[in-house]
């Protein structure tokens, strides 16, 4: 099992990662389309990104986002469901882009077309900690914990 590492930068210039679990069989061109689903679900500059099996890099942007509201300290936090055995898992998003949650609530609405190409994406090619196919089942914007 392998992990896409994907650097974000914050308006504050402050950087942070997202570690999205893959399958070790993801080709490069399933890893752009990866950084691709990312970047639209995120409003945070995308940085270098890295396949823990396979440190081949993306072009690392360096610049800090114009949304003052691209923080590190909010994430999505997409919650999955083990295809095989059911087991829950979670990853997190930095600097999540507000505007694509459901109206009223701090879940992603999951019939707007970026979020459905990321769902698409991780399910597709997400792994759990055991190495089975998963389904993304929410992704929710939460802060950091103090």
């Amino acid at each position: 099992m392998g992990t896409e590492r994907v650097k974000i930068t914050d308006a504050s210039n402050e950087v942070s990662y997202a570690n999205l679990p893959m399958g070790d069989t993801v080709l490069l061109a399933n890893r752009l389309t990866s950084i691709t689903a990312l970047e639209g679900v995120i409003i945070g500059t995308r940085g270098q990104a890295n396949f823990v099996l396979n440190t081949e890099d993306a072009i690392d942007d360096i610049s800090i986002p114009a949304n003052a509201y691209a923080q590190r300290e909010l994430k999505w936090l997409v919650r999955y469901q083990d295809d095989v055995n059911g087991e829950s898992g979670s990853f997190e998003i930095p600097c999540p882009n507000l505007t694509l949650r459901a109206v009223g609530t701090d879940f992603a609405d999951l019939t707007n077309a970026a979020v459905i190409a990321f769902a698409a994406y991780v399910n597709t090619y997400g792994v759990s900690r055991d190495g089975n196919a998963i389904t993304m089942v929410s992704m929710e914007v939460v802060g950091r914990n103090l």
